[in-house]
């Protein structure tokens, strides 16, 4: 599909990545492309019409963005040594 490689050649280019990540920036783009809403479905989204309900997207980060840790800190400043 024409738009998904274009997209992943925009978010390659403007991430910075080198090439060999093209697989994951078509992932990406195929996820984003799937929860954008589309004028030929009444501005519903395919995610939204497939599963009936609004797409979240507050997981999107910026590709190639600093890693945000997701566990807590303490656990690590508890857990034993050895």
């Amino acid at each position: 599909n024409r738009t998904l490689v274009d997209r992943d050649r925009t978010l390659l280019s403007h991430s910075g990545l080198p090439t060999r990540y093209w697989q994951f920036a078509l992932a990406t783009a195929a996820h984003i492309t799937n929860r954008l809403p589309t004028k030929t479905n009444d501005r519903l989204s395919p995610y939204q019409l497939w599963t009936g309900k609004v797409p979240d997207i507050s997981h999107l980060q910026v590709l190639a963005a600093e890693p945000t840790p997701t566990y807590p800190t303490k656990a690590i400043q508890a857990r034993p040594e050895g």
